[in-house]
């Protein structure tokens, strides 16, 4: 049975192999690559979910059309579609998307979409004023605390409230 989390899975799946592929890299090679090189690999994503936060001026993902049963050759079938904003939950946006002439996602190369990456955690923050930013300040005591954040990484912030992400 499809749920919002096959879904959520299936579309970075192939984000991964079209970015693989459109980037010159043999999909196999790279996959294999990112699946033995001991990472620690974390899954960012959310589900897809009627609550799912999406541009405000966009319709709400949406399951329609679900088949489950065996089809007229007796082979059991389960099959659903799904409709989803193109800015809704957990995806990636192009440079294109703000600022014209840059990368649509096609163009973005495969080194750029994986890197080591720090989290810091505003959460105390957020308790307080659930319109909370990171600011300058959060990212020096991050670094005081466990050192300087390495060239060409990913900072990603940890509000501990999905909701607050559109």
């Amino acid at each position: 049975m499809l749920n919002t989390r096959t879904v959520a899975m299936c579309l970075a799946c192939c984000v991964f192999t079209v970015c693989c592929q459109l980037n010159g890299h043999p999909t196999d090679d790279k996959s294999q690559w990112i699946l033995s090189s001991g990472l620690n690999l974390v899954d960012l994503s959310y589900d897809f979910a009627e609550d799912t936060a999406v541009w405000p001026t966009s319709n709400k993902f949406q399951i329609t059309n679900k088949v489950e049963g065996p089809n007229v050759n007796g082979i059991w079938v389960s099959s659903e579609s799904f409709c989803s904003p193109e800015h809704g939950g957990t995806h990636m946006d192009a440079p294109v998307h703000f600022i014209n002439g840059r990368w649509t996602v096609d163009q973005i190369p495969i080194s750029r979409l994986v890197a080591p990456a720090v989290v810091v955690d505003i959460r105390h923050k957020v308790e307080h004023d659930n319109e909370a930013q990171l600011t300058t300040e959060d990212l020096t005591a991050w670094e005081k605390s466990n050192g300087h954040i390495p060239e060409n990484s990913v900072v990603l912030m940890n509000s501990g409230d999905r909701k607050s992400v559109v």
